[in-house]
């Protein structure tokens, strides 16, 4: 199978989804979304990725900006993107 470039978000759970779907199994609880699909032209991107880097200003990843009151909006973005959908697919999610 020839190799491809595929222009879309993904992020590393999509791995562990991915390598799941090509053994065959089930992805019941996997957060991630399998890549398998991209390889055959098909299946959609991500359409959300959160960062709470400055690469520009911090090209090695040193400082973490989650606790800058300026990100406010990012951790809630974040939570409403990432928490509230992994919660839905928890049994006895955390109060």
């Amino acid at each position: 199978m020839p190799g491809r470039t595929v222009d879309g978000l993904v992020e590393s759970i999509d791995v562990t989804a991915t390598m799941l779907d090509i053994a065959g199994a089930e992805l019941l609880r996997c957060q991630g979304r399998s890549l398998v699909p991209f390889t055959k032209g098909q299946g959609a991107a991500r359409e959300v990725a959160h960062s709470e880097l400055d690469l520009e200003k911090d090209p090695d990843e040193l400082h973490n900006l989650e606790e800058d009151p300026s990100h406010a909006g990012i951790r809630k973005d974040l939570h409403k993107d990432y928490v509230q959908p992994f919660l839905a697919t928890t049994e006895n999610p955390p109060r």
